[in-house]
């Protein structure tokens, strides 16, 4: 089989690379521009030793409008992005993919840690990965049908990332793969993910503002809104005889308020967006594990749909918990498991503290 793999350089998708091409499968590379990024001259170095022909494909321009874009909206409106998730749902595995297909590919595969199983009617189920500590399924879950149907993700089946690193030691190029291919997207000139985003003229405006307690106590000063999320307790630079976490934010008076862990206990939470990976709608009261970020075990819960009988694509939904969940945050993705597979999930809008 024709397969394109999509590279960043770093050593999952190369090993990706290596068992396919070992597996007699015809290689090819594609590695997408972003943000402005200039051609990569390790890439070429890496797939030149592994003599796997490299197309770059230039997607800055798309990247600056439906990733970055996303993830400075998100921020200026107080949310917590997913840009992983938007990213793999209309770049990697969209536009990437479609440009991978026009050069002949009859597949394509990264180095995503997560399972695809088709069983005999051709429907395509997402699974976590066997190494349930690097699974990637939570950034998967908007994938469709015909995107599953096009997708191979050779690390599925490893056992860790140790042996990941071994099966690329023994091919000789360990030494010259990415120690980590995290935020590969954003990493433009050693940027960090805060560099690019916070560095755009939207946020030109945003200043110090006040932190409070939820007495209403001053407690001090931050970098603005935008820069924190709910939860969050490193990097707030304040003194106080026990721990704090965001647990408000409020961008229309740049103002942030501390409160204890208790304060962030939360037993319901709104979604929108809904998407299935599978289903062409699911039931009223159906029971899931619900993750709302990515490592998350995420609790038991019960979805009931918001403005229709059932959950449906694009709907609304309430999702109700067994226990109390903390650390909530507007924004990010809430992910619904059955057992170890992906049967869809939304963005989430509103928490009840509870």
């Amino acid at each position: 089989m024709r397969i394109a793999v999509a590279v960043s350089g770093g050593v999952d998708s190369t090993v990706s690379a290596l068992l396919l091409k070992a597996q007699g499968h015809d290689v090819f590379g594609v590695s997408m521009l972003t943000a402005g990024s200039e051609r990569d001259e390790q890439l070429f170095n890496i797939y030149n030793a592994l003599d796997i022909p490299l197309h770059i494909i230039d997607l800055s321009a798309d990247f600056s409008a439906d990733v970055l874009g996303y993830a400075i909206s998100e921020h200026l409106r107080a949310r917590t992005p997913n840009p992983c998730v938007m990213c793999n749902k209309r770049l990697k595995f969209g536009r990437l993919m479609q440009k991978a297909f026009e050069l002949g590919a009859e597949k394509m595969a990264t180095g995503h840690y997560a399972f695809i199983e088709e069983n005999p009617s051709g429907l395509f189920r997402l699974k976590k990965a066997r190494d349930r500590w690097k699974d990637q399924s939570y950034f998967l879950y908007r994938l469709t049908q015909s995107q599953l149907s096009g997708i191979v993700f050779p690390l599925s089946d490893m056992e860790n990332k140790d042996a990941v690193r071994e099966i690329a030691r023994n091919s000789g190029v360990l030494e010259l793969v990415k120690k980590e291919s995290q935020n590969i997207c954003f990493a433009v000139d050693d940027d960090s993910y805060s560099d690019v985003v916070f560095s755009d003229a939207r946020f030109s405006g945003i200043g110090k503002g006040r932190v409070f307690d939820s007495s209403g106590k001053f407690l001090g000063e931050h970098e603005g809104y935008c820069r924190y999320t709910i939860g969050q307790r490193k990097g707030l630079n304040i003194a106080a005889a026990e721990r704090l976490y965001v647990v408000a934010v409020k961008p229309e008076l740049n103002e942030l308020v501390l409160g204890p862990r208790e304060e962030l206990a939360v037993r319901r939470m709104r979604l929108s967006d809904i998407s299935l990976v599978h289903d062409s709608y699911l039931p009223a009261g159906i029971e899931v594990t619900c993750c709302y970020r990515y490592k998350n075990p995420g609790g038991k819960a019960e979805l009931a749909p918001i403005e229709s009988a059932s959950i449906l694509p694009g709907g609304k939904v309430e999702v109700t918990y067994a226990e109390s969940m903390f650390g909530v945050a507007p924004g990010q993705s809430a992910v619904f498991y059955d057992g170890d597979e992906v049967i869809g999930g939304g963005f989430i809008d509103s928490t009840e503290v509870g």
